[in-house]
């Protein structure tokens, strides 16, 4: 699953930040994350947070964050915006992203 996690701390965060980049439970729930992308032809950071029944924001201190899986999920190229919005529970638009050809194969590397 390393491959998967590789883009998930930036060059300028604190070294905490990229220490928990590499940790194991990271590297499952961007994978968790990545997989509900895969199941769905589209969602909003708060569909996915529903689908993996993680908190959408940093609701502890385990990474169970989905808005930052997403985050590092489209900067690492697995998933990308569609150019869609959809209305979230609290009524706001939200961007709807799907899954690229290389979430695919990073799914298909660490499964």
């Amino acid at each position: 699953m390393s491959g998967l996690i590789a883009a998930m701390a930036r060059n300028n965060d604190p070294i905490t930040s990229k220490m928990a980049a590499t940790a194991v439970h990271a590297n499952a729930h961007a994978y968790e994350v990545l997989t509900a992308f895969s199941l769905a032809p589209d969602l909003t950071d708060e569909e996915a947070a529903i689908a993996t029944g993680f908190p959408r924001y940093g609701g502890t201190t385990r990474g169970l964050d989905v808005q930052k899986r997403c985050s590092d999920l489209r900067r690492a190229g697995y998933i990308r915006p569609t150019g869609e919005t959809r209305k979230g529970s609290t009524g706001h638009l939200q961007m709807v992203s799907a899954i690229t050809d290389a979430g695919r194969k990073a799914l298909a590397v660490a499964a």
